[in-house]
């Protein structure tokens, strides 16, 4: 039995873009306050900052993202975690490409690569995350 069946109604795509962005600038304020104290703070190299920083909005990213912009209240499925893992991994190889890109061929600063790769890969990961990690079967 689905949430159809016991009567939750699927959110209205422009509900579950605006909730998809509330949870996107909560995984943005983890991931940079991260990255900041251990890039600026604790003088990590910058790749290692972005390693932690990112891992820890992900998973912010994925329990909000679950239960709050896509309402999944069913048992947690390996296939569902799984893809979120390898979306994730995908996003965080490019947003990784974006900072090394921006910072050392551009010269732009790195905190500054850093927030252009995360509006970068927001929309990756919306798509991502709406037509393949959390559909109903």
């Amino acid at each position: 039995m689905n949430e159809q069946t016991r009567g939750a109604r699927a959110p209205l795509p422009a509900v579950q873009l605006l909730k998809f962005g509330a949870v996107g600038a909560s995984n943005t304020v983890v991931d940079l306050l991260l990255f900041i104290l251990f890039y600026n703070g604790l003088h990590f190299n910058y790749l290692l900052a972005h390693v932690i920083s990112y891992s820890c909005g992900t998973v912010n990213s994925f329990v909000w993202n679950r239960y709050f912009t896509f309402e999944r209240r069913s048992r947690l499925r390996g296939r569902e975690l799984y893809r979120f893992i390898l979306l994730n991994v995908c996003s965080f190889l490019l947003s990784l490409a974006f900072i090394y890109g921006f910072s050392h061929l551009l010269k732009l600063p790195v905190i500054v690569s850093k927030v252009s790769s995360i509006i970068l890969t927001v929309l990756v990961n919306y798509v991502g995350s709406k037509y393949w990690c959390f559909v109903e079967r």
